[in-house]
């Protein structure tokens, strides 16, 4: 079984219907296009990226905890 944790930020966005889109023509592609389509957008347009994820001083406290929690 998987889990599937829903952030605030994406709240909804797995519980929209797809049906009217694609009735109207959306078309949905193949995962490895799409990956490759961004990965050239993203090579092309390198001030336009946003970085995510952690900065590395929030990261080290996060494994910090956990690896306290985790050695209990």
């Amino acid at each position: 079984m998987i889990a599937v944790v829903r952030l605030p930020e994406s709240a909804g966005l797995l519980d929209r219907d797809a049906g009217p889109a694609r009735d109207a023509g959306l078309a949905v592609r193949p995962l490895p296009d799409t990956v490759r389509a961004t990965v050239s957008w993203m090579r092309a347009h390198p001030a336009d990226v946003r970085q995510s994820g952690l900065d590395p001083a929030d990261e080290a406290a996060v494994l910090r905890e956990w690896q306290a929690v985790r050695d209990r």
